[in-house]
């Protein structure tokens, strides 16, 4: 890490049916996160540090309070209601401690990424919510709510939070405005050439049809003030998913 001005954390545990050990999952993304920011403060050289966090460190219990209410950078997770949750929370704890101990060497700006949706690199393996897309766009049926972003947009706040100076001490909520159900998705894998869906199946499953997405769900005007754009829209965040998928022999 010698010699480099900006650092960028973006390795963490992806969320899996397999991992249900909180005590394991905290203890590893704390201590990965603190090995990788005292890494960053021995080089000497480290300025600015980006984090990659999660929404699962921001949405807590805000709704049981208020339904209408929308997430943002202000809220934190104050019941994280799984292991993965539980080490977000802690994650995320970790890096504002290690930039307090750290201020005089760089400052810290953490990114929180909902469903990330777009352009797999090459050989890059078939993980998270892109498996999600990809089990949809073979046929699955199932039934969800959520938000989302694409990855060359969270790409570019990455960088925004390297180069910008107003992103110092910062936390980036990167998603999309409106909540997006799994039909939606479904719909819109059809459109962009995802052939294993069968539109009538989910046509035909009740509770998918029950689907009521919250439209807002979140205040997203603070990542799209450090952008200068808009984001890119849900639709086109899955068919460009759905698009490398298929040209990487995925579908």
């Amino acid at each position: 890490m010698a010699g480099c001005a900006g650092f960028v954390h973006v390795s963490s545990l992806a969320p899996s049916p397999l991992m249900t050990n909180a005590e394991e999952m905290i203890r590893e993304a704390v201590e990965g996160t603190e090995l990788a920011l005292r890494f960053a403060a021995a080089a000497g050289s480290v300025r600015r540090v980006v984090v990659t966090c999660t929404m699962g460190s921001i949405c807590g219990s805000q709704r049981a309070a208020d339904p209408e209410h929308l997430w943002s950078e202000a809220d934190h997770n104050d019941e994280p209601s799984t292991a993965w949750f539980m080490s977000k929370v802690a994650q995320e704890a970790k890096i504002w401690e290690l930039a307090e101990k750290y201020k005089d060497k760089f400052s810290v700006c953490t990114v929180h990424t909902a469903h990330t949706f777009g352009e797999l690199l090459p050989g890059q393996p078939v993980t998270s919510s892109m498996l999600l897309l990809q089990e949809l766009a073979r046929g699955k049926v199932t039934c969800f709510l959520f938000a989302m972003c694409e990855v060359a947009d969270l790409a570019a706040v990455h960088v925004a939070g390297l180069e910008r100076t107003e992103a110092a001490g910062q936390r980036y909520m990167m998603s999309s405005a409106d909540q997006v159900s799994s039909l939606e998705v479904a719909e819109w894998a059809a459109a962009a050439g995802a052939s294993g869906v069968d539109l009538a199946a989910w046509a035909a499953d009740e509770a998918v049809q029950k689907l009521a997405p919250k439209r807002p769900t979140a205040n997203n005007r603070k990542v799209i003030a450090l952008l200068g754009r808009p984001l890119v829209p849900n639709a086109k965040c899955i068919q460009r998913g759905v698009a490398s998928l298929i040209e990487n022999g995925l579908l």
